[in-house]
């Protein structure tokens, strides 16, 4: 990576925006002293600059519907791990209503007495004061604003009853599908802070760069990792091996051995690609089993309908199990498995489907196509106007994988936005 592109790089998460209004999300990460094996979020346990250290996630919205420039108001508020946790429980519970909120008091009195304050609230109303269904039933408001800061017996601090006086304030409406999109991303950022890609990037460059001739100089021995994610931080022995079209197994030799970067890449050989017939834009599985991981090379495939993979992508990033949505014909998208869109799926799945309920079970209901190695764990019903017939999302986990009760609620909730979106007129 270039030290221009890097200079570009943003902390920003993810945002959403509409004609009038924006909310960002951007990554205020620390991670733990390594001392604190178990712990992964810094929790004021050091300090840098004379302030104790605390991983947040920072949340900004924007209202310019009155102009840009001065006339944009801008308000600001940081948020607990735990707390962006919290919020997506609610939402992948189905709850139609809910509320919360929190203050802040920080910084040193000025003159007058006054520290810095600061208000979040987020709350989901299926309907209006009027009845009226919701289309954007979530709203989040950040207030920002002053407050006079009173010490309790503990140490801690506190806002004195009354004494809050507002200077700027700004909300939005999101759907759940924004809500949904957005504590996803801020879920996968909290396992990779910034703060440890720069702890190794620059322990890296500390060390140099390492000569050409390494890898032969290193004795025979299984190929060894760091993992990258905070939630295991012991070093772990992995083999890794690839596996050829005609399913013979390649095992990688010393002379070979690469280097994961940052982003999780890594060169397959040119002798491996030579041999499987890899090239340049091919399609390649990747599967794990146990300690080890697959890569298959597939045919070309259709990636399916743009606003049916809109669903699944989200979701994916949250669940992490292969996705499919299929009629009672052929599949129509899929994520994170390769079933190919207009993929014929098998007689006992089309059964499955015709009888338009929930189906779960851990052992698997069946292939969801002739020659698949997995099976389909939980189906939910789904209404498609696009579709002739009846539909369904399924979840198909790798084998031996145990689904739990809130990735179900996941998906059922997706399944009704989707049948709320495509639902045929009456």
């Amino acid at each position: 990576m270039s030290q221009s592109y890097q200079n570009l790089a943003s902390d920003q998460i993810c945002k959403v925006q509409n004609d009038k209004k924006l909310i960002s999300f951007h990554d205020r990460l620390r991670a733990a002293l390594p001392g604190s094996y178990a712990q992964i979020h810094a929790k004021g346990e050091f300090s840098e600059n004379n302030h104790k250290v605390h991983s947040l996630i920072g949340v900004s919205i924007q209202d310019y519907s009155n102009g840009t420039g001065e006339r944009n108001i801008i308000t600001r508020f940081h948020l607990s791990p735990e707390q962006v946790q919290f919020f997506l429980t609610r939402l992948t519970a189905g709850f139609q209503e809910f509320e919360w909120s929190i203050s802040k008091i920080f910084g040193e009195p000025d003159q007058y007495g006054y520290s810095t304050a600061q208000q979040f609230s987020i709350s989901r109303h299926a309907r209006a004061s009027d009845g009226r269904e919701m289309k954007n039933p979530w709203r989040i408001q950040i207030i920002n604003g002053r407050g006079i800061k009173v010490q309790n017996r503990n140490g801690g601090s506190y806002m004195q009853s009354g004494s809050f006086q507002m200077d700027k304030s700004a909300f939005i409406q999101l759907t759940d599908m924004d809500l949904y999109g957005c504590l996803c991303d801020r879920m996968g950022a909290l396992h990779c802070p910034a703060a440890d890609l720069k702890r190794e990037r620059d322990a890296r460059k500390s060390a140099g760069p390492a000569p050409a001739d390494a890898a032969a100089a290193l004795p025979i021995r299984s190929i060894e990792t760091y993992d990258t994610t905070m939630q295991e931080r012991k070093r772990k022995p992995r083999f890794f091996f690839c596996s050829g079209v005609k399913e013979r197994t390649v095992f990688m030799s010393i002379a070979v051995i690469r280097n994961m970067d940052t982003q999780g890449r890594i060169i397959i050989p040119a002798d491996i690609r030579k041999e499987t017939g890899i090239r340049s834009g091919s399609t390649l599985e990747i599967a794990t089993d146990g300690t080890t991981i697959r890569i298959r090379k597939c045919t070309p495939r259709n990636t399916g309908s743009k606003e049916l993979r809109d669903f699944l992508e989200p979701l994916y990033k949250n669940i992490r199990c292969g996705l499919a949505i299929s009629s009672t014909d052929c599949i129509l998208a899929s994520k994170g498995c390769y079933l190919p869109e207009g993929a014929q799926i098998t007689e006992e799945l089309r059964s499955l489907i015709q009888e338009g309920r929930e189906m779960f079970s851990q052992s698997g209901l069946c292939p969801p196509v002739p020659d698949c190695s997995r099976k389909v764990a939980a189906l939910f019903p789904v209404t498609l106007a696009l579709a002739s017939k009846k539909a369904a999302l399924l979840l198909i986990p790798e084998p031996g994988r145990c689904l739990s009760g809130a990735e179900c609620n996941c998906t059922r909730l997706i399944a009704n936005m989707i049948t709320r979106k495509y639902k045929p007129n009456e």
